[in-house]
């Protein structure tokens, strides 16, 4: 599971990595020198924060990944069942071609 941290000009800052299962920190991605400035801000988060209901959240995705994977292809199939032609609507219902919208 990643945790990431932005600025206040939305730039990432970087980012905590936790074992789903133990919520227990496994590392950090950041600029140089950033690694003590990233931990406090999770130990800030962490205090402010449900850790387990975060670690909770993230088996559940895990569950049902696939299911929303194959949801989507299928959906993208269009409601004849067959492939979605490039330049057709897209059956998301945004209203866009297929090409510029979830085809891209």
């Amino acid at each position: 599971m990643t945790i990431r941290f932005f600025e206040d000009s939305g730039d990432l800052l970087g980012e905590v990595f936790l074992d789903a299962a133990t919520g227990e920190v496994i590392g950090t991605g950041n600029r140089p020198g950033g690694h003590r400035v990233l931990l406090d801000l999770f130990d800030r988060f962490e205090s402010r924060n449900d850790l387990a209901s975060f670690t909770r959240r993230a088996e559940r995705m895990t569950r049902i990944g696939p299911e929303i994977h194959a949801l989507r292809r299928q959906q993208l199939r269009g409601p004849s069942g067959g492939k979605v032609g490039r330049n057709a609507p897209c059956p998301c219902g945004s209203g866009r071609k297929f090409k510029n919208c979830c085809g891209g």
